[in-house]
Order: C-alpha cells, then sequence, then structure tokens
C-alpha cells in the first residue's frame, strides 16, 4: 500500500496507489490522520483514482480513518473509485456512510 499526503486549500488529499491490503504502513496510515486532525485538519478526501483494489484491511483503514475523523467534527469523502473498489465499498455499505465523487476536482470542490 503506497500513500501520499497533500494539501489543497484547506482539504487534505490521501492518494492511495497500488492495492489498499493494509499492511505494516495501516498503523503509520492511522498516526499520520491522527496527526493531521491535531494539526487542524478537518476535512480529508481520500483519492482512490490510481488504486487497483481494496480488501477489508483496506476498508478497515478507510472505516478506521472516518470514524476518527468524525470524532474530531470533520468530514471525509472519497473520490476516483473504479468500479471493483465501488462495489467492494457499495457491498461492504460504506459508501451509505461516506460521501462519494466521481473524481478529485468534484471531490475538492464539495468540500469547499
Amino acid at each position: 500500500m503506497k500513500y501520499k499526503f497533500t494539501q489543497d486549500g484547506d482539504v487534505t488529499v490521501l492518494a492511495f496507489s497500488g492495492n489498499v491490503t493494509g499492511g505494516p504502513d495501516a498503523d503509520k496510515l492511522h498516526e499520520e490522520i491522527k496527526s493531521h486532525l491535531e494539526d487542524g485538519s478537518r476535512k480529508f478526501l481520500l483519492d482512490f483514482s490510481k488504486t487497483k483494489w481494496i480488501n477489508s484491511t483496506g476498508l478497515g483503514i478507510v472505516a478506521a480513518a472516518h470514524m476518527s475523523v468524525r470524532a474530531a467534527e470533520g468530514r471525509l469523502a472519497i473520490c476516483g473509485t473504479n468500479e471493483r473498489i465501488a462495489g467492494v465499498f457499495y457491498i461492504s455499505r460504506l459508501e451509505q456512510i461516506i460521501e462519494t465523487f466521481d473524481d478529485l476536482k468534484t471531490g475538492l470542490a464539495a468540500l469547499v
């Protein structure tokens, strides 16, 4: 699992690439999200446009991020899911809890 944080105005963009399947970086990622929250970030957009697949552990990472952001009274959304990933979010019902946008541009505009 590879990921990169960038800032677009007041939105923290977390762009994933490859497969989101957890692993040793999962704890590090969660700590980095907490660090951004401690620094005052309240809007997060998870970009899956360069992601091929997500498994149940990856879903757990997204759910944990969502819970942490909500606990800090923030907002988290996802964008750029391919058909396979969108299907996983649909089956897990996370798409009913987390806002989903077609692409980064639309997601950023919605989070303003």
